[in-house]
């Protein structure tokens, strides 16, 4: 779940992960994982990987797979499964907490 903390300062939850990436950096989401079906955005999964001491780190991976065929065009509209990693610094150490 995401939190306001002081100044503004939003942690993400990898919900917001996914929709700040389509949302602001549509083009780098239709580079890594080409379009969704339908022109929807691609079907993308987040996980956070971070070991919890001081950043957030995510893994984000198209989940709609590109076509296996001889045609990289249709590959391309089927989605392709490609991957990100994501990485949110915090302004603090996360093991010791805000403060």
């Amino acid at each position: 779940m995401s939190t306001e903390a002081d100044g503004g300062f939003r942690i993400l939850s990898p919900l917001d992960v996914r929709e700040f990436l389509l949302e602001n950096l549509p083009s780098l989401v239709a580079e890594v994982f080409g379009d969704g079906d339908g022109g929807s955005p691609p079907q993308l999964s987040v996980e956070e990987v971070g070991d919890g001491n001081m950043n957030h780190v995510y893994v984000v991976k198209g989940t709609s797979g590109a076509r296996s065929t001889g045609d990289s065009k249709q590959g391309e509209a089927a989605g392709r499964a490609g991957a990100l990693v994501v990485k949110q610094a915090l302004p603090y150490v996360r093991c010791v907490g805000e403060g």
